[in-house]
């Protein structure tokens, strides 16, 4: 969410029992985050706010009421796990407006991280990669899709540990919303999401590794060059193979290369394969690696591999040019202009079982 000092028809500041200095510090299409003081804790927290009222159920403010809910959804769902943003309450102020009150980090996000201070060495964002992996494979067990895993999306906690978050865009197994949209951060996004497919494990997939790959390089696989078409853009990230990570082994970059493929049916299975394969990267170059933390699935939630994966129904809010990098945008459009063009079958130039 981009820091916004001074943001027109701001709403009226929240009221919260036990909590005082609210200071605006992001917003976003559905929501505006407030740092403010927990005296009883000695401690800042982060407070998210809708922007729309519980119960809202027309057009942009139906599905903002939506978003904000299936995010409280997700996160309770995944409360606890030591890679995923802790939430510590919920509710409703008296106009009628949701909040979650969330754990504050300072340091940021890795995508401010990385822009302030550089790219991290291999082994680092690997390590990084297979805890983020951890907290992405407990949200499918648990019936959650991301959909919009990047690093603008994590966030540094105060010991430097990776947290996932903004699960706005989540799209829980029993979500019964009818719009169909596609939402998503072009560069981080799926070439099949793309192309008006609906979101799947190995999308949620596709972008840790485009995660991981920009925390290597400094930069997404696929970056929009200066004045460069929408449209040449998402051909060449339907096309083009990615470039190699710098200074990394090779079984990275053949992992990196199959968790990137066009074709989903060529990546990892999962997010646990993907951290297992991390693993064993940073065992081969005799490096730790992190641990692994995985929560169980419940008898209740089915498993998502058993089937098609869950539909993306519903996305961010609708933008006439999508931003090609910085913020979630609704990509339906582009997806309907462009669903004609098939993905190649996928070009592996390396065998990632080898």
């Amino acid at each position: 969410m981009a820091l916004d000092g001074a943001v027109p028809n701001l709403p009226q500041v929240p009221c919260i029992p036990g909590l005082r200095d609210f200071a605006l510090i992001g917003r976003g299409a559905f929501a505006v985050v407030y740092r403010a003081r927990q005296d009883a804790l000695d401690r800042h927290v982060a407070v998210k706010v809708g922007t729309v009222r519980v119960g809202s159920s027309t057009g942009e403010q139906a599905e903002g009421a939506q978003r904000f809910a299936r995010e409280s959804l997700a996160l309770g769902r995944l409360s606890g796990h030591p890679h995923v943003l802790p939430v510590h309450a919920t509710g409703t102020l008296s106009d009628g407006r949701p909040y979650l009150v969330l754990d504050y980090a300072q340091r940021g996000t890795l995508h401010e991280h990385i822009l302030r201070y550089g790219p991290l060495p291999w082994h680092q964002a690997a390590r990084m990669g297979i805890q983020l992996a951890g907290a992405l494979e407990s949200a499918h067990r648990r019936g959650v899709l991301h959909r919009d895993v990047k690093p603008h999306n994590v966030l540094l906690s105060d010991t430097g540990v990776p947290l996932l978050a903004d699960f706005g865009s989540a799209l829980p197994d029993d979500a019964s919303e009818a719009p169909v949209r596609v939402s998503g951060s072009v560069p981080y996004c799926a070439p099949e999401v793309l192309d008006g497919s609906p979101a799947t494990v190995p999308s949620d997939v596709y972008s840790l590794a485009a995660t991981v790959y920009y925390l290597i390089a400094g930069t997404p696989p696929f970056a929009a060059a200066p004045d460069e078409p929408l449209a040449a853009f998402y051909l060449r990230i339907a096309q083009d193979p990615p470039p190699d990570v710098p200074s990394a082994p090779d079984g990275l970059v053949r992992l990196l290369d199959a968790a990137l493929a066009k074709d989903p049916v060529g990546r990892p299975g999962g997010a646990l394969a993907f951290a297992i394969g991390l693993t064993d990267v940073l065992s081969a170059a005799r490096r730790s690696a992190a641990d692994l933390v995985v929560v169980p699935r419940p008898a209740a939630v089915r498993a998502l591999s058993a089937g098609a994966g869950l539909e993306g129904r519903t996305g961010a809010r609708r933008a006439d040019t999508p931003d090609p990098d910085a913020e979630t945008t609704d990509l339906t459009e582009l997806a309907a202009r462009w669903r004609g063009i098939r993905l190649p079958a996928a070009r592996d130039r390396r065998s990632f079982s080898s």
